[in-house]
């Protein structure tokens, strides 16, 4: 049995993903893309036309993983609690996936990835809006907030401590705020739900 190496194009969009969520569209640089790919730049332009084609074949490939994330079922318990445990997984979702932070906080670089952070916003949003519909149904919540734009409050939050600096939540100067962050978040949004 012999060991395939990944096609030119899946090594070049890989090194792509990788460049563009370390450094942006405008930091990030097409020959050190290449050399991480281990192809020349004359390919990428062959393959994608640009460099901003190639970004947005990264967002379109961000957006495609996250339209295939299902969100776990929710907690059992009261709604304040089941807040609590959605916005803990969002955060981590987040934490663990900084590409998405990263198409978040680059969504002004054109249509297509503004399109595609308001297509993630949507889908990560959903947990959440799910979690506090059920609480306004079940009388926990005030009725007349809207769910999705309380949810997609979470997500900037979240999304926004993530990616102030980028380094730092690689490697927190301060832990301990990295880990009360989303508890903080769900209270703060449980207080501006309550009756």
């Amino acid at each position: 049995m012999t060991d395939r190496k990944p096609s030119s194009r899946k090594r070049i969009a890989d090194a792509a993903r990788e460049e563009f969520t370390r450094c942006g569209f405008a930091g990030a640089r097409v020959a050190r893309i290449a050399g991480e790919a281990g192809v020349n730049k004359q390919l990428i332009f062959y393959y994608f036309g640009s460099k901003a084609g190639l970004y947005e074949a990264v967002c379109a490939s961000i957006v495609d993983a996250v339209d295939t994330y299902t969100p776990p079922a929710a907690t059992a318990g009261p709604a304040t609690e089941q807040l609590k445990a959605a916005v803990a997984r969002l955060y981590t979702s987040l934490s663990e996936r900084p590409e998405l932070v990263s198409l978040l906080y680059d969504s002004g670089r054109g249509p297509s990835a503004s399109r595609s952070a308001r297509r993630i916003m949507t889908q990560l949003a959903r947990d959440l809006e799910e979690v506090v519909s059920r609480g306004q149904g079940l009388g926990y919540f005030r009725d007349d907030a809207d769910p999705e734009l309380a949810a997609q409050q979470v997500v900037v939050l979240c999304a926004g401590y993530l990616g102030l600096d980028r380094e730092r939540t690689q490697d927190p100067t301060n832990p301990a705020m990295h880990e009360r962050w989303p508890t903080a978040v769900a209270e703060l949004l449980a207080r501006g739900l309550a009756w």
